[in-house]
């Protein structure tokens, strides 16, 4: 029988298998990939209860076996531990009823050759190390399809390569994103092949989804690497100030963006807010950190350091992007010069507990125009308090879609003025948190807490 390069005409091509590597739009998990082929097979089963029942076919018992090792695979991002995994899923002792595996092999690519690295069940006598030539036919039709069938009595058959593997009949299939590793399988003669290879090729795309997910989660976990070394650490100590700060993305890595740096007797703070939420707002707030660090640097003034870093911003964020941002100067004797663009006003508690709103003087950072701020000058004398946040503390919404709102955020930082920076942090996300009970956040929640404490 010459080796398969075609599915007939009764088997359904890949193409329009259940599984495809695109998931479902309402299913989130590697699971439910594998999930419409059980289900198919059960309602068909009990469509046809008194007669053909699929569940009792062997394939169908494969395919479960498959969709329990797809919940194994969400933690394996090694293409060999993978390969293993499947392995392990796949081959079954000969002896029992309906088995279609009996043996399998997992190879890797080491310069012009495959070697073997991994055996299960009945692999044959080959010895873990062996080597099969890179340009040999039938791994090379394997790499050229990502799968391939074959026969003892195929074209392209060699028997002295095969002979230390003993196996008649084998299918095996493509394992990884780099495709440098393959999985092969001893078949039972009677086994339906092209049900089988469907299944395995099946596998293998799982597999691949697993692989995939595992290097963008890793890659985006490099990337919060980045920015959480991009952003302060731990609060400078600056004499007469008390100050905490934290942050927290709705995903992996967010938007949000804060600095805290002490300067001449005093300190420099601003928090900014890229558009949305998620890495392209990671990537903005990443610019806008350091874009604002090298004004400070280089003693810009106020507007001025503003209008640098828009058009900076500008230069290189998309049209649709931009960035919302609170910056201010306080000296020793607590004198605060502000300006805000565009975001959230700063809440300003004074040491008689009279507060103040720090609105607005300018537009957004990053839009396509010339930004004209205001700089304006207020003062923070001992007790006093500065609040500055993001939208996603205010707009955070309970379950029955009620905003926390800045009247509540202004609540409950008068309740805690009395007490330190980390204190009235702490107070604030103790209440978003007990406020949003039971719903999933959406957006970076930022809080950056200033105290007075020198008279």
């Amino acid at each position: 029988m010459p080796p398969i390069t075609s599915l007939p005409n009764d088997v359904p091509p890949v193409v329009h298998f259940p599984l495809s590597l695109e998931p479902p739009p309402a299913r989130t998990t590697l699971d439910d990939g594998l999930a419409p082929m059980t289900d198919t097979l059960t309602a068909t089963a009990d469509a046809t209860a008194n007669s053909y029942d699929p569940r009792t076919q062997p394939i169908y018992q494969l395919y479960r076996r498959m969709r329990r090792t797809v919940l194994s695979l969400d933690d394996l991002g090694d293409t060999e531990a993978i390969a293993v995994r499947l392995l392990e899923a796949v081959v079954e002792r000969a002896d029992e009823p309906g088995a279609l595996v009996k043996g399998g092999r997992a190879y890797r690519r080491v310069d012009e050759h495959f070697e073997l690295f991994a055996t299960a069940g009945d692999a044959g006598p080959v010895e873990i190390g062996y080597r099969v030539p890179s340009r040999y036919p039938v791994i090379e039709q394997l790499f050229e399809k990502g799968w391939t069938l074959v026969h003892a009595s195929d074209d392209g058959f060699d028997r002295m390569i095969e002979e230390p593997i003993g196996a008649e009949i084998f299918a095996a299939v493509v394992v990884g994103t780099h495709r440098d590793h393959f999985v092969s399988f001893t078949l039972i003669d009677t086994v339906h092949e092209h049900d089988l290879v469907l299944a395995l090729i099946s596998l293998a795309q799982v597999a691949d989804m697993a692989q995939r997910q595992h290097e963008l989660v890793a890659n985006i976990e490099q990337t919060k690497a980045i920015q959480t070394s991009l952003l302060p650490a731990r609060p400078p100590t600056v004499e007469g100030w008390d100050i905490a700060f934290r942050t927290r993305p709705a995903l992996i890595v967010g938007g949000d963006a804060y600095e805290v740096r002490k300067i001449d007797g005093g300190l420099v703070v601003g928090i900014g807010d890229a558009t949305g939420h998620g890495l392209p707002a990671a990537l903005q707030a990443r610019d806008f950190v350091v874009g604002l660090r090298m004004g400070i640097e280089q003693n810009l003034k106020l507007v001025p350091l503003m209008d640098t870093l828009s058009r900076v911003l500008n230069a290189s964020s998309p049209a649709n992007r931009f960035i919302s941002m609170f910056f201010g100067e306080l000296d020793r004797e607590g004198n605060l010069l502000w300006s805000n663009a565009g975001h959230p006003p700063a809440l300003l508690v004074r040491a008689d507990r009279k507060t103040e709103w720090l609105e607005s003087t300018g537009p957004v950072m990053a839009v396509p125009v010339d930004g004209r701020w205001e700089q304006r000058v207020t003062r923070l004398k001992a007790g006093g308090l500065l609040v500055l946040y993001t939208d996603g503390m205010t707009e955070a919404k309970s379950l029955h879609g009620e905003e926390f709102g800045e009247e509540r955020l202004r609540s409950i930082v008068l309740d805690a003025c009395d007490d330190g920076a980390e204190a009235v942090l702490e107070r604030l996300y103790r209440a978003l948190d007990q406020f949003t009970e039971g719903t999933i956040q959406t957006d970076d929640q930022t809080l950056v807490v200033v105290r007075r404490t020198a008279t």
